[in-house]
């Protein structure tokens, strides 16, 4: 599967941290995390190669984060 671009996907999963909760809503909360990890899998990425582009660990020149 393609990824879709980093900075897409970036820009959508701040929006989906600006998300508030009260904090005793532990379900809901666990809930939209799961949310998050899902919409990075459906844009093909996973946990661990997105927290590395979004730390800078993968190379500039690489395609998915250049567009």
């Amino acid at each position: 599967m393609n990824k879709l671009p980093f900075q897409y996907v970036f820009r959508e999963v701040e929006k989906l941290y600006e998300k508030q909760f009260d904090e005793s809503n532990v379900k809901g909360i666990e809930a939209h995390c799961e949310f998050i990890v899902a919409f990075l899998h459906a844009c093909g990425w996973t946990e661990e190669e997105f927290q590395r582009a979004d730390f800078g660990f993968a190379p500039l020149d690489n395609p998915i984060l250049s567009n």
